[in-house]
């Protein structure tokens, strides 16, 4: 995050591609100088019709593989009953990975299949970072949650934020925030318009400035977030807002009604949470009844869960 690495990442791709590439050459070329200096002709290489049919079989297999994905792609459950409460969520995913730096995304997803929310925030979702093994999460875990899903591209295309709702979406856009040319880590924001059974609720997903002691860098995104969306519809926030209750931050969204009207719930850090910098706030049009966190190390942040009423 503090590296403003002037190439984009597909540059580091090619540039490893190349270097395994050349590395090939080089000891194809080392082979063959040593049989060339090696006694006698080499000799001849027969191969049977058997195994040379392998080669094409084996190619056609490899470029069919991919439809796997396609013909056992599977659509969203149906929404829940009308009179059950709407349960949401947020969750920074730590990119996949957990506090000892072990990929824990079957562990994200174990969390988040026994909360069962009907609608969850994900910030930093990779969707295909080289330094994350080029996972595409969100898909993958929209495919195993079966829920509809919302992208948000934040840093580039392929980092950002994510909804994913057991209910239609019947909306979605998605905004950067006017302050990214002062940061190393692109932010932005999701608006998302679900459908619950007729009435449409808003869904602000955002993840603002990670770094604590700069509130100067945050203070223009909520200013963003106030000014640019329609509070005026009933709405949830969820997010990685990276300030404490009583920061400016916070302050000013709960000024403007927008206040997590419930005592502080410690997010951050996962294996010993001592503060709250992941919300769920709602607007005057919803009520938060319930509030909990899941207590696990697949993230460096817990998972915030909500239970709304109408």
């Amino acid at each position: 995050y503090q590296l403003d690495v002037p190439l984009p990442q597909f540059v580091f791709v090619v540039f490893a591609a190349t270097l395994v590439a050349l590395a090939g050459c080089f000891e194809s070329l080392r082979l063959l100088m040593t049989r060339a200096r090696s006694a006698g002709p080499a000799p001849a290489i027969r191969l049977s019709w058997r195994r040379a049919a392998l080669i094409p079989a084996i190619a056609s297999v490899l470029l069919l593989l991919p439809l796997y994905h396609v013909i056992t792609w599977r659509s969203a459950d149906h929404p829940p009953a009308a009179d059950v409460p709407v349960r949401v969520a947020t969750y920074n995913i730590h990119q996949g990975f957990d506090l000892q730096g072990m990929p824990s995304l079957e562990r994200i997803l174990a969390v988040v299949e026994q909360e069962r929310p009907h609608v969850i925030a994900l910030q930093e979702v990779p969707r295909g970072w080289v330094v994350n093994g080029s996972v595409d999460a969100l898909s993958w875990l929209a495919q195993r949650l079966r829920m509809h899903s919302a992208w948000g591209p934040a840093a580039d295309p392929l980092w950002g934020n994510a909804v994913l709702s057991r209910y239609p979406i019947v909306h979605m856009e998605h905004h950067p925030m006017p302050n990214n040319h002062d940061l190393n880590l692109d932010r932005g924001y999701l608006l998302v318009t679900v459908n619950l059974h007729g009435d449409l609720v808003q869904v602000v997903a955002t993840h603002l400035h990670h770094i604590e002691s700069e509130p100067h860098h945050r203070i223009p995104q909520v200013t963003e977030l106030l000014d640019a969306v329609d509070w005026s519809r009933p709405s949830v926030l969820l997010g990685a807002l990276n300030a404490q209750p009583h920061h400016a931050e916070i302050r000013m969204l709960a000024e403007a009604g927008l206040s997590p009207r419930h005592p502080a719930v410690p997010t951050y850090p996962a294996d010993q949470p001592r503060r709250q910098i992941d919300y769920i706030m709602t607007t005057d049009a919803l009520a938060i009844v319930e509030l909990h966190t899941a207590a696990t190390d697949a993230s460096d942040h817990l998972p915030l869960f909500a239970t709304l009423v109408r």
